[in-house]
């Protein structure tokens, strides 16, 4: 498949149709961790589909598309780092100082400020140049940054770099990374973000080294693709509602292999819906620049509409579920406002911010 033809046009189009639902699902998701214990079992069971099922599917997705798109792309290795140094490096160093400058300057003004529990106070050059890692604890490879959801960014960039030998695996063994991979992250109780990271990477890398378009691969198996979907879907929805403790949704041997298996479901029925609305001429290109942009910010305007919500768990599960909608719609609204008037107005900082996505 080439950059030309009708096939990949497609591909890149139905993808950017789902840029901002992902970007959603995360806020979604967000939303729900910002405060997983308000309420009690209605408000788990009632969330779960939105929250869980459907937000823990925004990043492993965006690595599928990561991955797909790294191996169709015509560069050269050095010419991929030096495109990524500019719409991964500078944005990721970018929104990480900007969080950590805000902390700095809360800390200044007389707040005890703390980053993943060590207080500002104790921290050293060797401490802040971690918070733009793992904030001090690499916690066998689920750390994050001081801007946490950036971990996506930071794992994406090493796949970049090490990209020949994914290559070089992938093309002699087929599908053997994905399915190793794969075999443990459904296994492993806890989020994993290395192994997701492998997974859904190899797994769109896959379709792109061996030269299959995955619009065309899940068009012609569209059946069986639903089935997955379907079956992996209601079966995930069901044990996290209806056998183990709402408190601790992967008590259950049997029900984290059936939600990872639902997250590459779900990634595979969204191509298929965003090659659905760009067959119908839905492109929404202006949502679809904006979701980066969203997905750097949104993460510290959550906290703080949740935290209203905190203040008050005694409420009942009907008023946090209200709350919890309210706070996606609010987040979602801020972010893309603020997107339109920099975009307008700062038209510069959104190029330099957003690696130029925008």
């Amino acid at each position: 498949m080439t950059h030309n033809d009708e096939a990949f046009k497609q591909l890149s189009h139905s993808i950017s149709c789902v840029r901002f639902p992902l970007v959603v699902a995360i806020l979604l998701l967000h939303a729900y961790t910002a405060a997983p214990s308000l309420g009690h079992g209605t408000y788990f069971r009632v969330l779960y589909p939105f929250a869980l099922w459907f937000g823990e599917t925004g990043v492993p997705a965006y690595f599928f598309i990561s991955g797909l798109l790294m191996f169709y792309s015509k560069k050269t290795y050095s010419q991929q780092l030096k495109s990524r140094f500019r719409s991964l490096f500078i944005p990721y160093m970018l929104w990480n100082g900007l969080f950590l400058f805000a902390y700095i300057v809360a800390w200044k003004i007389g707040f005890n400020m703390e980053i993943n529990n060590k207080s500002l106070a104790d921290y050293n050059v060797i401490d802040y140049l971690r918070a733009f890692w793992d904030r001090g604890d690499w916690a066998n490879g689920n750390s994050m940054p001081v801007l946490t959801p950036m971990w996506y960014i930071r794992n994406l960039m090493i796949v970049y770099i090490i990209s020949p030998l994914v290559f070089y695996v992938i093309r002699a063994t087929g599908l053997l990374l994905f399915l190793v991979a794969s075999l443990f992250w459904i296994n492993t109780h806890n989020v994993a973000f290395i192994l997701q990271t492998v997974t859904m990477m190899s797994l769109g890398a896959y379709f792109s080294i061996k030269g299959i378009n995955p619009i065309t691969f899940l068009n012609k198996y569209k059946i069986l693709v639903v089935i997955f979907f379907v079956f992996f879907g209601l079966g995930d929805i069901f044990l996290h509602q209806g056998i183990i403790n709402p408190n601790n949704v992967f008590t259950s041997d049997i029900s984290l292999p059936f939600h990872r298996l639902a997250l590459i479901g779900n990634t595979f029925i969204i191509l298929l819906i965003g090659s659905f609305l760009y067959k119908r001429g839905w492109h929404f290109p202006n949502l679809s620049k904006a979701a980066f942009f969203i997905f750097c910010i949104h993460y510290p305007l959550n906290a703080a509409v949740r935290s209203v919500a905190k203040l008050y768990p005694q409420w009942p599960d009907i008023v946090h579920i209200l709350l919890y909608i309210a706070s996606v719609a609010i987040v979602t609204l801020i972010c893309y406002g603020l997107f339109r008037i920099l975009n307008r107005y700062q038209p510069w900082f959104i190029r330099i911010s957003t690696g130029g996505r925008a």
